[in-house]
């Protein structure tokens, strides 16, 4: 399991999930879409400066991971 909180540009919201390992980031956007009512086509997931891609799994929002982000 990976442990993943996210927040909106205003910080004004914040989602905590438990996911799977092997779950990508379009997964993820839906259940952002589910909570917070923005379609996946208006999400972009970052990571510090790095904008991540749908087909990316989680475990990259970890900062552990061993690939690169680009």
């Amino acid at each position: 399991m990976v442990f993943v909180i996210l927040r909106n540009l205003s910080a004004t919201k914040t989602l905590e999930l438990n996911l799977q390992e092997d779950c990508q980031l379009s997964s993820l956007k839906r259940l952002v879409e589910s909570s917070w009512g923005v379609p996946c086509d208006c999400q972009r997931v970052s990571l510090g400066t790095n904008v991540l891609t749908d087909s990316e799994f989680v475990t990259c929002l970890h900062a552990g991971c061993a690939s690169p982000l680009h």
